[in-house]
């Protein structure tokens, strides 16, 4: 993914690019678990819609 490439090369904080990178934001919300386990937090930092919580 593009946006993943350009968000290590800037040296950003995962969560604060998909802020403004939305497709890149989706990836969170595709692999909830993953991103759990990787970033503990990122329901509350991106304004995910929790539905798929944890289970």
């Amino acid at each position: 993914m593009l946006q993943a490439f350009e968000c290590w090369k800037a040296g950003a904080d995962p969560l604060e690019w998909a802020k403004d990178h939305h497709e890149f934001g989706r990836a969170f919300e595709s692999f909830p678990h993953d991103a759990d386990a990787i970033f503990p937090g990122w329901r509350e930092r991106l304004g995910a819609n929790a539905s798929e919580a944890s289970a």
